[in-house]
């Protein structure tokens, strides 16, 4: 399934339309995909007819995938699935001891 290296990223907060927040996903200026972070009803991930990838995540994930997007690199958007599908943002193998965050 598609996976799509990120290592520049844009914030979007919003108020008053059916996201709360997105976080925009680019690798060398070229758009990759969306992490779009709902409440309520969460969407299903998507594969784009441009290849580019759209992932919903419930809000209160947000934080969380913001420091990984902060601290980590590299890290990745993934969908995978054909019929039930899911998503993820994940990184490349980790040293063990690395302690960021710190």
């Amino acid at each position: 399934m598609p996976k799509k290296e990120f290592n520049s990223y844009k914030v979007h907060l919003t108020h008053g339309v059916w996201s709360e927040a997105q976080i925009l996903c680019y690798k060398n200026n070229v758009y990759q995909g969306i992490i779009t972070f709902m409440s309520g009803t969460i969407n299903e991930p998507t594969i784009n007819a441009n290849g580019t990838l759209s992932l919903y995540y419930p809000y209160n994930k947000f934080e969380d995938i913001y420091t990984l997007c902060r601290e980590e690199s590299p890290v990745y958007i993934e969908v995978w699935g054909t019929t039930d599908k899911y998503c993820r943002v994940t990184t490349a193998a980790e040293p063990v001891g690395e302690e960021e965050g710190n």
